[in-house]
């Protein structure tokens, strides 16, 4: 019933398209997408701490 290991999935094919997209000589789009994905996990982090205080997930 519980998913696990979501996030890091996800993380792994965003960091593959970031690689793909600086393999193409896209440069100021693999660093604009790696900072967009940094704080997007790093707001979903805080966002699921508030969310999930005190329960056993």
């Amino acid at each position: 019933m519980n998913v696990k290991g979501l996030t890091t999935a996800a993380s792994i094919w965003s960091v593959a398209c970031i690689g793909l997209a600086v393999g193409s000589s896209l440069y100021f789009e693999g660093i604009l997408t790696t900072l967009f994905i940094y704080f997007c996990l790093r707001w979903f982090k805080g966002i699921e701490k508030e969310l999930f205080k005190g329960k056993d997930i």
